[in-house]
């Protein structure tokens, strides 16, 4: 289905296929942009390998809610998965009210590496960006901020680093995402901001 611009309601999932250990590092930003306005940015370096490979371009998931969208950034490489969407980036604000909750995802299936992302280049519009309407919101447990889509449940996480994980559903569907180990510092920007 052709976007043609307007928002969807959760037509174009990110389907987790598989999860590979072909990346180097995880690097994560929180800033304090204003009262009640914080933007997380989390970079996935994932190296060229040795030999030649075909960059197919990349594709832009944006999940809108009320403010600005959670942005999930993928890039296609055929050394990888020629048809297939790698992690590169995943940019969001936070302008609601994080809430603090002792329950955690723990119990969930674990899985680790770089997850692999399917999806229908026909669902984007001009194959570089799909728009989806939805809901986010923000949960701290402990020191692990999870981002969490509305409508869907959680059944398993696939840890990226020690820094991201990525939250799934029974059916393998981006069902949000986590940012571990948070620091003091990290965390006080949210309250800075007024968001906790």
């Amino acid at each position: 289905m052709h976007c043609s611009g307007k928002l969807e309601e959760y037509i174009m999932k990110l389907l987790c296929k598989s999860a590979t250990e072909n990346f180097i590092s995880v690097s994560r930003s929180i800033e304090y942009m204003g009262d009640k306005f914080v933007l997380v940015t989390v970079s996935v370096d994932v190296p060229a390998p040795a030999k030649p490979y075909l960059f197919q371009g990349g594709v832009q998931w944006r999940l809108y809610g009320e403010a600005e969208p959670l942005t999930v950034s993928l890039d296609v490489r055929d050394d990888i998965s020629p048809n297939d969407g790698i992690l590169r980036e995943i940019r969001f604000f936070i302008s609601e009210t994080v809430t603090q909750e002792s329950n955690s995802f723990c119990n969930h299936e674990k899985l680790r590496g770089l997850p692999v992302f399917s999806f229908d280049r026909k669902e984007t519009t001009d194959g570089f960006y799909h728009d989806v309407k939805g809901k986010f919101n923000f949960q701290l447990v402990d020191n692990t901020l999870y981002c969490l889509f509305d409508g869907f449940e959680v059944a398993a996480m696939v840890e990226v680093s020690n820094q991201l994980s990525c939250l799934l559903d029974n059916q393998r569907i981006l069902a949000g995402l986590a940012l571990q180990d948070l620091s003091d510092d990290e965390i006080d920007v949210l309250k800075e901001a007024n968001l906790m």
